[in-house]
């Protein structure tokens, strides 16, 4: 079984956090980025530091977050993503170990963590907004997509701050590369509209 947990760094809006990756792991570890200094930073480590430049830091950075299966090598079975922000304190092996104890024979696909936030993606989308994560055309746009879709209200959030994806699930990569469109196109933030692609896909 091949395992690999990976981060992303664009921009330099935040300082680079080592720790995302930094646990004694038989797992390979990813840096993706577009700045040239990281390699100094993770050296210590085992990681590979793979070089992107999209039209922007925030593209880059959501690209390999939302769609794995582009930037990771074919022979990856599991992908754990990690938030540069964040701290990993349990090696990605005992990850995939409680994911398939809780669900068993695991299909392909992405296993999500819970929000424990009581806001829907409608809700998010308001709150996102009133704290100028997003303008005011596409508030407008995401809403208006979101009620011409008939997207339920309700449906839980998710945490995106660490994402477990076993790979080889085409219906999967599709929805990744339909939430990343819409990123890109309709609305800069990710967690709004993971709920509404998951609903689309029937996923």
């Amino acid at each position: 079984m091949t395992i690999a947990v990976y981060s992303c760094y664009f921009g330099r809006h935040e300082p680079f956090n080592s720790n995302c990756l930094a646990i004694k792991t038989n797992s390979r570890r990813f840096i993706f980025t577009d700045q040239d200094d990281v390699e100094k930073w993770v050296a210590p480590l085992d990681v590979t530091v793979e070089k992107i430049h999209l039209a922007s830091p925030k593209l880059g950075s959501r690209a390999p977050k939302l769609c794995p299966h582009k930037f990771l090598p074919e022979n990856v079975e599991w992908a754990i993503y990690v938030d540069n922000r964040a701290t990993l304190e349990v090696p990605p092996e005992k990850i995939v170990e409680d994911v398939e104890s809780q669900f068993g024979e695991c299909e392909p696909g992405r296993y999500l963590f819970a929000h424990k936030s009581k806001r829907d993606a409608y809700k998010e989308l308001r709150t996102t907004h009133a704290r100028k994560y997003i303008d005011v055309e596409q508030f407008v746009a995401t809403r208006k997509m979101f009620r011409r879709s008939k997207f339920p209200r309700g449906l839980p959030l998710y945490v995106n701050t660490m994402m477990i994806q076993k790979m080889g699930d085409h219906l999967t990569d599709a929805l990744n590369e339909d939430w990343f469109e819409l990123y890109s196109t309709i609305c800069p933030r990710d967690q709004p509209l993971l709920p509404f692609v998951i609903h689309k896909h029937s996923y």
